[in-house]
């Protein structure tokens, strides 16, 4: 009955490719839901989870995939296919042409090129409701396509809570949680901790993520200072969900700044471990937060300030942390699962 399309699934070098299967493991316990992805790094061709071609020359083939399946939803942008922009226009005006229910998931939309952003508008035109993972993206849509059906359902953390104690007063442990990717400010969040802790050697640093760029991956690993500092790449789920125990705080840099459209943000805040972070245009979702849980910072004194304001009050840590997963109980897959289900169920109405 349901058909998911994604240009990676599940891959944890990709946001959309791990949000995918995510929210295909929660969709699939209320339908027959079959996956057809470019990129499949675990498992290819299963049935229910099948490789597929992006070209127009496999139009039969791609046919013949989607089967009779009557709603499908696309999750956009298609990332690593040189033609992932003709791709998602392709699918979109396939399907309509079929006389599918076409969902588009639209994940990035301001943020992205202007020839990203042309493709994602022309599938919107073949699609018959559009979701959208982050409030911006939506309000500047809805001007251009106001006669399509438009939801906003948020992200959530791609990395399940399977424990309790996770902020801890009294650790002196500092995580990380990040794509290894140069516009991933990465190296700035590894930069900045060395840059503080060489004066008070008090803390130990765990960076968490996946390698996608081995020079980048080899230019971190120079950085890390000594023995207490250490890079955990490509580790399954389970295992980031340990290294994040009994952390003092996290420093979550972003090249455009915190928002709830970052997933390793949600991450944190869902199992109330204090950020640092960056300011950026979509930070006022956060605004709740701010001092409170989440604090923002210009330079290595504001990190020196934060650092010994939240070691020095042990009420007001745990405060900050409270205010953290109280607020993260929105950002859940088991709720966003159940506003899919209410957009599906509406094309049977």
């Amino acid at each position: 009955m349901l058909i998911i399309i994604t240009s990676v699934y599940p891959d944890n070098s990709s946001g959309i490719g791990s949000y995918t299967f995510k929210l295909a493991s929660y969709l699939k316990n209320n339908y027959d839901l079959k996956i057809l992805v470019r990129q499949n790094k675990k498992v290819i061709n299963t049935k229910d989870i099948v490789q597929l071609k992006f070209s127009i020359i496999s139009i039969s083939r791609n046919l013949k995939k989607i089967g009779n399946n009557k709603i499908a939803i696309l999750q956009l942008p298609f990332t690593g296919c040189c033609f992932s922009n003709l791709s998602s226009i392709f699918f979109s005006l396939l399907l309509y042409i079929r006389g599918n229910e076409v969902i588009l998931v639209i994940h990035e939309y301001k943020n992205v090129n202007l020839l990203r952003r042309l493709s994602i508008s022309l599938s919107s035109i073949f699609s018959n409701y559009l979701i959208f993972t982050h409030k911006n993206n939506l309000f500047e849509f809805s001007k251009k396509f106001i006669n399509k059906k438009i939801e906003f359902i948020p992200i959530a953390s791609n990395i399940s809570k399977k424990n309790d104690e996770y902020a801890n007063f009294r650790s002196n442990t500092i995580v990380s949680f990040s794509l290894f990717y140069r516009d991933k400010h990465v190296k700035e969040s590894l930069v900045l901790f060395n840059s503080f802790n060489r004066d008070s050697n008090k803390y130990n640093f765990k960076l968490i993520g996946s390698d996608i760029n081995n020079v980048y991956y080899k230019e971190l690993l120079s950085l890390i200072d000594n023995s207490n500092n250490k890079i955990y790449k490509d580790k399954e789920e389970y295992e980031i969900d340990e290294l994040l125990l009994n952390s003092f705080l996290s420093i979550q840099l972003y090249n455009d700044g915190a928002s709830i459209r970052r997933g390793t943000l949600l991450t944190m805040a869902e199992r109330g471990i204090p950020i640092i972070t960056n300011k950026g245009k979509f930070s006022e979702d956060l605004k709740q937060l701010e001092g409170k849980g989440i604090f923002y910072i210009n330079n290595k004194s504001d990190f020196k300030d934060i650092i010994e304001m939240l070691s020095e009050d042990e009420e007001f840590y745990y405060k900050c942390s409270f205010n953290l997963i109280d607020f993260a109980k929105e950002f859940s897959f088991p709720l966003i699962a159940k506003k899919y289900n209410k957009v599906i169920e509406s094309f049977s109405k």
